[in-house]
């Protein structure tokens, strides 16, 4: 057997036992606020199986049923979605709606078993076409959330789940690569060798990130509420469906400038808008029309304005603090986020204006 078949088999061994050995990892770690690992472990399953019949008809006289194989491929756009869209929310309603992402797979299955050859090929070009929308589907929810965790939010740089938006972008990738390689091998133009190659390699890395950072996320961010959508909302629409009036706005801008002054709010890394207005003990939509239209500007912003004035008056004191404890000091938890927004505020970089003080 050929060096290069040997390391092919031995990659494919390796996905095998990651999928398996990661999906039942996921498995103890499945609660109702995590339900994103349900998908992500269902996810790998699939994948694990459908290696594993890769990997045996590669070593033994066995053949795979192409059907079947039809059928788990159906799953992987659905369980991407779900497993995004569960990193999103705060709470994932897990209904019989669900059941109806997954209804391609058996109907793939069925239909294939005709017999008749036009359409096995029309439900693999469907299956394909759904894998497509699925991964559309996901890059638009990642992008829509990123926009309402600017709004609700104070620190959105370590939950914006760029690494979700490029992975789903290199899976966009690999089904090119699969769909090239079938083409080119259907009309005998090139062997489908070498997009196996690639699809391997191609799998272990998107295995091995989905993995680490899928499981990471929960940890750091719990999820956008629907409050928090709804807020997204009536921003985009200028408030056009507001009830509150003008006194109401009036009086929530001198209970924010309050709090501001007294509490110090601000300085919490991890503050959102829910927990600013339950503070002030009013709604999440009156406190962001208030900051949106007497401020001009949104609530992340706004609470990151706070901090940047706090600290400048520390980069002006002589107080023994360098750059990196002030960052941390007035509520960042991330240097590329503070020095992006201080150089938004004031034109200079912290040492910049710094050493202006002096």
């Amino acid at each position: 057997m050929p060096i290069s078949e040997k390391l092919e088999l031995g990659l494919l061994g390796l996905i095998v036992f990651q999928c398996f050995f990661f999906a039942l990892f996921l498995t103890t770690q499945i609660k109702k606020e995590k339900r994103s690992n349900l998908f992500l472990a269902l996810l790998l399953t699939v994948l694990g199986i459908h290696m594993l019949f890769n990997l045996l008809s590669a070593i033994i006289p066995f053949e795979a049923d192409s059907k079947l194989l039809i059928g788990l491929s159906a799953l992987y756009g659905p369980f991407i979605y779900l497993h995004i869209r569960a990193l999103q929310l705060r709470k994932f309603p897990l209904n019989r709606k669900v059941i109806f992402h997954f209804l391609l797979a058996p109907v793939a299955i069925i239909l294939s078993n005709f017999g008749w050859e036009p359409l096995e090929l029309s439900m693999r070009i469907l299956v394909l076409v759904q894998v497509y929308v699925y991964l559309i589907l996901s890059l638009t929810s990642i992008k829509r959330y990123q926009k309402i965790i600017t709004y609700t939010q104070s620190q959105y740089q370590r939950i914006n789940l760029n690494w979700a938006f490029y992975m789903i972008c290199f899976w966009i990738l690999i089904a090119f690569v699969d769909l090239a390689g079938n083409i080119f091998s259907s009309y005998s133009l090139l062997s489908y060798d070498w997009a196996f190659t690639i699809l391997l390699v191609a799998i272990f890395i998107f295995v091995n990130t989905l993995f680490f950072k899928g499981l990471v996320q929960p940890k750091l961010f719990l999820g956008i509420s629907t409050n928090d959508e709804e807020i997204f909302k009536q921003e985009n629409e200028r408030y056009k469906d507001s009830t509150f009036t003008e006194q109401d706005i009036l009086s929530t801008s001198n209970a924010i400038e309050k709090c501001l002054e007294y509490s110090r709010v601000y300085l919490e890394p991890e503050l959102s808008l829910e927990q600013f207005s339950a503070l002030l003990n009013k709604p999440p939509r009156l406190i962001s029309q208030t900051i949106n239209t007497t401020y001009k500007t949104n609530f992340s912003d706004f609470i990151n304005e706070q901090r940047i004035e706090e600290a400048k008056k520390l980069l002006k004191e002589t107080n023994g603090l360098n750059v990196s404890e002030i960052l941390y000091e007035v509520g960042f938890n991330s240097k590329s986020a503070f020095y992006e927004h201080f150089k938004k505020k004031t034109g200079l970089t912290p040492n910049q204006f710094k050493k202006e003080q002096k």
